[in-house]
C-alpha cells in the first residue's frame, strides 16, 4: 500500500511546547531549551495500528493565523497550558 500523505499544523500561544512536541514526536527526543520558532516544516512517516503508513507533513508555527489556509481546521493541534 502507498502511502497516504497528511499535512499537520501545531498550533499555540508562544512558549508552551509546540516545537518540543513536534520535535518528540518526529525525531523522539524531546527538547527543553526555548529558542523561538519562526516557522519549521517537518516529514516523517508513521505507520498506524492498522498498518497503513502515512507520509505526514508537520508545520510548527510561532502561532501566526496565516498557517490556517495550509489546512482545514480538522487537521489542526493545538496547544494551550
Amino acid at each position: 500500500m502507498p502511502p497516504k500523505e497528511r499535512k499537520i499544523a501545531v498550533m499555540g500561544f508562544r512558549s508552551v511546547g509546540k516545537s518540543s512536541l513536534t520535535i518528540q514526536f518526529v525525531e523522539g527526543m524531546f527538547v527543553d531549551s526555548y529558542d523561538p520558532t519562526i516557522e519549521d516544516t517537518f516529514v516523517t512517516e508513521f505507520t498506524s495500528a492498522r498498518g497503513q503508513v502515512y507520509k505526514l507533513h508537520v508545520i510548527d508555527t510561532a502561532g501566526q493565523v496565516s498557517a490556517v489556509s495550509y489546512l482545514n481546521l480538522a487537521q489542526i493541534v493545538y496547544v494551550h497550558t
